[in-house]
């Protein structure tokens, strides 16, 4: 796991917060965080997030495609990692919550056949985080960026102090 703090140039971070934190983009939501497991440990009026896809994998038919228009908005981030391929990139907004509300552990990749890489890029500062089931914690720090293997099972967490924790979720190879 590798965090790095001022991932991006103050200009650069600007454009991504103003997109992501503007109150005209599109979040879409979603009833649940994590499915499978994550149906039954956390409560039904707490299991829900809003999403944005950016680039997503169509399965069925054998490509990935790019699904938003905001897509360019992120190329400073995806310059600066050393992407082969890119599996998913979307971002994910959960709204502030009264106490602290952590989803099921999952690997953001399917299949263990391929070495894929997350990361996650945390677009504003809230006391939320990233939590890693053999141990380790990211804080919620805008501007921030960590890396790790998509195999490693992690969990995000709401956060009690903000309006929302926003952050970039990118999956490549």
């Amino acid at each position: 796991m590798e965090v790095i703090d001022n991932f991006l140039s103050e200009e650069d971070f600007i454009e991504v917060e103003k997109l992501l934190m503007g109150a005209n983009f599109a979040w879409h939501f979603n009833n649940l965080v994590v499915y499978g497991d994550d149906e039954e440990s956390v409560p039904q009026e707490d299991n829900f997030q809003f999403t944005h896809a950016f680039y997503t994998p169509d399965i069925e038919a054998g490509y990935e495609a790019v699904n938003s228009q905001h897509f360019p908005v992120l190329f400073p981030i995806l310059k600066k990692l050393p992407i082969k391929a890119l599996w998913r990139v979307k971002s994910n907004m959960m709204p502030k919550q009264d106490k602290h509300i952590v989803h099921e552990y999952h690997k953001d990749v399917p299949s263990k056949d391929f070495k894929s890489t997350t990361a996650i890029f945390y677009v504003n500062t809230n006391n939320g985080y990233t939590i890693f089931k053999d141990g380790g914690k990211v804080d919620s720090v805008a501007n921030r960026l960590v890396t790790f293997d998509s195999q490693k099972l992690h969990s995000g967490s709401t956060c009690t102090d903000t309006k929302c924790r926003v952050v970039v979720n990118i999956n490549y190879f």
